[in-house]
């Protein structure tokens, strides 16, 4: 299995391995995230309120064109 490269305003801020999970504090405003793992990327723009918390999935599948890839969802 890859492991899924993470990265917040052009950082690097972890790696996640398979059934892996990691929590980041984020300032209120507008953030870039982007994963790669695999040969795959995907990216987001997201917007974090101030005070609220949010939860995003982050999925990986080798199965590319059928319905695989790296993706990245609230």
């Amino acid at each position: 299995m890859y492991g899924v490269k993470v990265m917040i305003d052009g950082q690097v801020v972890c790696e996640i391995a398979k059934g892996g999970t990691a929590t980041f504090e984020l300032r209120a405003g507008p953030h870039r995230v982007e994963v790669s793992g695999g040969g795959l990327s995907n990216s987001a723009t997201i917007h974090i309120d101030d005070g609220v918390a949010n939860r995003y999935h982050l999925g990986f599948s080798a199965l590319g064109a059928l319905g695989g890839g790296l993706k990245f969802r609230p």
